[in-house]
């Protein structure tokens, strides 16, 4: 039973006028049954049944609902050998058979109906998952897959000839399917992508588009950006090299740090991820080029292969072990690549000078309200600005969230003096009302007048002095 793709629409009793029709019918809903009514005008009762059809459509998708008029569509008549109406016949996907409805009554008419709809629908989604999972494995093959009709030496499609030609001047590295071959793939991969037309391409198991979308990104520059690394035809030093630039600390793996190939490469990432490295890694099984060149390379025969800032961690995962037991494999790292958790970025940056200010934004330019306050009544006091340092909230939500456990206030804007938390805003304005934050801070700036305030005072003056 092949699947048949439509577009999302609601289903709709059709007039079948010939066998022709009908058979057209059958063939764009092959895993669909078609229930079949033969009405005459002059008979009251083939009317009701009609309008009852009609009613079927709204709540059935796997049954499909058509009818001829016996007087009229003569040659479909004759080839069901209709002889009474109404006439009713069932028709099943891959069954040359037909079923004749015998029992005209709604009620039973319904019952078969509905029967039919939950077993067809059955069917389908049986078989809609066993497709997608060979579709998944399918793309996981290779990171551009494309599904044309023939062969990317021979394709049989003006558009699959043109995005092939694209590709390969851009020299990228791809895989095609022909879709000609096997009939069952090319429907349900319509209803894997939800597009009804080849070819199709897909990008790390992702639909990006049919040849014409892929051919608009590529002319503006859009395909360029989502080209997997080892899609570009550099050479494989050149592509070692590439993946070495990423990160000072880089695995060579068989496999993915979420789907490793083995045990060995299992035990890599736990070491790493005990120790809390920052890595990144490069699946050798996608470039066997790669994967030979890099055993040249670090003259290690094995995988994983660790590489700190383009240098061979030698020994490969028995030298991780070994220092391991020996408690020094976070000392062979970089500690920028080392993550510090969260809190200890915080007892970091508490400790990191005498005044400390955690507000969204900078100084010179806070981006809330809270924060613009909480620099406003800072700003009058010299000394403090002079030692002042700040950390922007905005650009870390981790450290937000982790702040508020750390001292256990719930408000941002936060001020640390001397490695301790005075408060936020209101604690803040509060202390400055009552002249405490002065002993904190050291002494106020005095404030300059403002050109209002130098207004008033020369009026109350001049008013003071003709009173006089």
């Amino acid at each position: 039973m092949l699947p048949s793709f439509t577009k999302a629409c609601s289903n709709q009793l059709l007039n079948v006028t010939s066998v022709q029709q009908l058979q057209d019918l059958r063939e764009k809903n092959r895993d669909k049954c078609v229930l079949f009514l033969f009405w005459a005008h002059w008979y009251r009762e083939c009317e009701i049944m009609r309008r009852f059809f009609e009613e079927l459509t709204q709540d059935h998708h796997f049954v499909k609902f058509a009818w001829a008029d016996v007087d009229r569509d003569k040659e479909i008549t004759k080839f069901f050998k209709v002889t009474a109406v109404p006439f009713i016949v069932m028709m099943h996907p891959d069954k040359q058979e037909i079923e004749k409805v015998t029992e005209t009554k709604r009620s039973s008419i319904l019952e078969v109906v509905t029967a039919y709809e939950a077993f067809y629908s059955q069917q389908f989604m049986k078989k809609r998952k066993q497709a997608f999972a060979e579709i998944e494995e399918l793309l996981k093959s290779y990171p551009i897959i494309i599904f044309i009709r023939g062969s990317a030496l021979s394709p049989e499609c003006k558009q699959s000839e043109v995005l092939i030609d694209y590709f390969q001047k851009m020299e990228i590295k791809f895989r095609t399917v022909d879709i000609l071959s096997n009939p069952q793939l090319k429907e349900w991969v319509k209803h894997f992508s939800g597009f009804p037309s080849f070819p199709q391409i897909f990008v790390n198991g992702k639909f990006v588009g049919s040849a014409e979308m892929v051919i608009d990104m590529i002319e503006s520059d859009e395909f360029i950006n989502i080209i997997p690394q080892e899609c570009i035809k550099t050479n494989a030093l050149e592509r070692i090299k590439v993946a070495m630039a990423k990160s000072p600390v880089v695995l060579f793996m068989k496999g993915t740090p979420t789907k490793p190939y083995d045990g060995y490469q299992q035990e890599a990432i736990q070491l790493l991820d005990k120790e809390r490295i920052r890595y990144a890694f490069f699946d050798v099984m996608k470039d066997p080029d790669v994967r030979e060149l890099l055993k040249e390379y670090s003259k290690c025969q094995s995988y994983p292969q660790v590489f700190i800032s383009g240098q061979f961690m030698g020994g490969g995962l028995t030298y991780m072990k070994e220092l391991d037991s020996l408690g020094k494999l976070s000392h062979a790292f970089p500690q920028t690549e080392i993550i510090v958790v969260a809190q200890q970025k915080i007892e970091k940056l508490v400790s990191k000078g005498k005044y400390m200010v955690f507000i969204r934004g900078m100084p010179n330019h806070p981006v809330c309200l809270e924060s613009k306050k909480m620099m406003d009544m800072l700003q009058r006091y010299p000394r403090c600005m002079k030692e002042l340092e700040h950390f922007d909230l905005t650009k870390d939500a981790e450290i937000t969230k982790s702040l508020i456990e750390y001292s256990n206030f719930r408000e941002v804007p936060q001020l640390y003096v001397d490695h301790r938390l005075v408060g936020g805003v209101e604690i803040v304005e509060g202390l400055d009302q009552t002249g405490e934050l002065q002993e904190i801070l050291g002494p106020k700036e005095k404030q300059k007048l403002s050109l209002i305030d130098v207004i008033q005072k020369r009026f109350q003056k001049d008013l003071l002095m003709s009173s006089q």
